[in-house]
């Protein structure tokens, strides 16, 4: 009876959420391309040194498409809410994501490499959509609906796992006991099928039976809330006031890396103010009441680390998102003391809108050589010192490695090649190594004892010739009877004149 029951839930879920479950089956159906495709593809390669995976067609690109599946089913749930019966083709439509990603992936960004600061980003803002599809615009109500479809998506995701791992051990006991073995790729299609089928089915099932059914007064929302969450936000302030008033008695700069905590005290303090509306009993409510004064020392370490490292180093992609989000949560902070604009469904709209933008703006035309231009004067500053008798500034054009050049190793020589292996620079090894230590104003390797060069692996990795600058971030090299060979390099900047 309960089997039957089940069913039920799971048929009427999909009926209900048509492209959600469409979606999910699309994102299966590519990941199991993938999966299968590989394996046929690493028998017929074996004779080849391309290697599997980049003899399979399309690869990378669907690989991007797959990490974009929270993304989708947000969108298409969202809009099933935003636009209700009214405009449901809009909400119809939502299907075609996973052919709108590909045909960006393949098409527009060819060779596209995944990055995190974007990616974070765009989860993250598709999170917010989910939270602000209902236009809630009564603080209480849109931190009850945050809520709740916060504990489904961990519940959900959690019991999805759960039943992968359970699935798994079936399968690897049942092969066991039949003395039989079993192909890895099949334990990766049962992950898929938890992550792809089950995980969206329970999350939507969880979304129909708690949509008005959810109240933080138990005991675990408590706990969670009031004696997890609460301290941790607070300790996170005490440890920001300390570094604060270091800075302020040391009249030091900031470091850098105190963003990540300034970023996650004041975000979190946020979350945990709006989820902290709707319980019943709370503790330090004079901590959250004027959080908005309390974390302005916060904000400050932020603005002032933020500006200096630009003004020292100039832009880049991680530094501009590091400002927009110092403005966005520098904003919000402001708006919160209003009560017309400090409305948590303005601020979500705001945040998911101004985000977008800067992430989806075209990253092919011309934005790569606006960042090439500014981080020439970090590069200057920072190898200027250690190398005095070149003359980096002759250098006009800079481009990062990452996903514009390879580097491999073969008999003897290096060679820098672009994404399609066509070979720009062909550096015997001897000539490579000679050139960064006399770069470094060493002797050259040639003259140096072997045994000695353990001390002198920290040099600064430069390459310079009559027309390029070549700057490793790592180049890996031994002694073997008396000679250097190397093993391993990886580039970070070429320079062309």
């Amino acid at each position: 009876m309960k089997l039957k029951k089940y069913f039920t839930t799971v048929i009427d879920t999909v009926a209900k959420s048509p492209v959600e479950s469409g979606l999910s089956l699309i994102f299966f159906i590519i990941s199991q391309y993938l999966i299968l495709y590989k394996e046929a593809i690493k028998r017929i390669d074996e004779l080849t040194n391309r290697g599997a995976i980049e003899a399979t067609p399309y690869y990378n690109e669907l690989t991007c498409v797959l990490s974009y599946f929270f993304v989708a089913i947000a969108i298409s749930y969202s809009l099933k809410i935003i636009f209700g019966k009214s405009r449901r083709i809009i909400y119809y439509l939502s299907i075609l994501t996973p052919m709108a990603l590909a045909a960006i992936f393949i098409l527009l960004l060819p060779e596209y490499e995944m990055s995190h600061e974007p990616y974070l980003i765009t989860i993250g803002c598709s999170l917010l959509l989910m939270y602000a599809a209902k236009n809630l615009i009564d603080n209480r109500a849109f931190a009850l609906n945050a809520i709740r479809i916060t504990i489904n998506l961990v519940t959900s995701g959690f019991l999805a796992l759960l039943t992968c791992g359970i699935a798994i051990s079936i399968v690897y006991s049942i092969c066991h006991i039949v003395n039989v073995g079993m192909a890895s790729y099949v334990y990766t299609i049962i992950l898929y099928i938890s992550l792809f089928i089950v995980y969206p089915l329970l999350f939507l099932i969880l979304e129909q039976k708690s949509d008005k059914e959810i109240m933080l007064s138990g005991k675990t929302e408590s706990i969670l809330f009031n004696y997890i969450l609460t301290p941790s936000i607070v300790i996170y302030g005490i440890i920001l006031y300390i570094y604060f008033a270091k800075v302020i008695i040391l009249w030091e700069l900031p470091k850098g890396v105190i963003s990540t905590t300034a970023i996650i005290f004041i975000a979190g303090g946020v979350f945990v103010s709006a989820c902290r509306t709707v319980l019943h009993k709370r503790i330090l409510d004079w901590v959250f009441n004027y959080f908005t004064y309390i974390s302005i020392p916060a904000l400050v370490l932020l603005w002032v680390s933020a500006i200096h490292r630009i003004a020292e180093y100039g832009f880049t992609d991680s530094r501009i998102y590091l400002l927009l989000t110092i403005i966005t949560l520098t904003l919000w902070m402001v708006a919160i003391l209003s009560k017309r604009f400090g409305r948590f469904q303005y601020l979500a709209q705001f945040t998911i809108i101004t985000f977008m933008l800067f992430t989806l703006v075209p990253i092919k035309v011309g934005a790569e050589r606006s960042v090439v231009e500014v981080e020439m004067p970090r590069v200057i500053h920072l190898y200027n010192e250690s190398f005095k008798s070149l003359d980096i500034e002759a250098y006009k054009i800079m481009e990062s490695a990452s996903g514009n050049y390879k580097t491999k190793i073969a008999n003897d020589y290096v060679f820098i090649t672009d994404l399609d292996d066509n070979e720009i620079i062909k550096i015997h090894c001897d000539e490579l190594l000679d050139s960064i230590f006399i770069n470094a104003g060493m002797d050259s390797y040639k003259t140096m004892n072997p045994d000695s060069i353990d001390n002198n692996r920290n040099i600064p990795l430069i390459y310079s010739d009559d027309e390029h600058m070549l700057i490793f971030t790592l180049l890996y090299f031994q002694t073997f009877k008396g000679k250097f060979a190397v093993h391993d390099v990886s580039l970070d900047y070429m320079l062309c004149k």
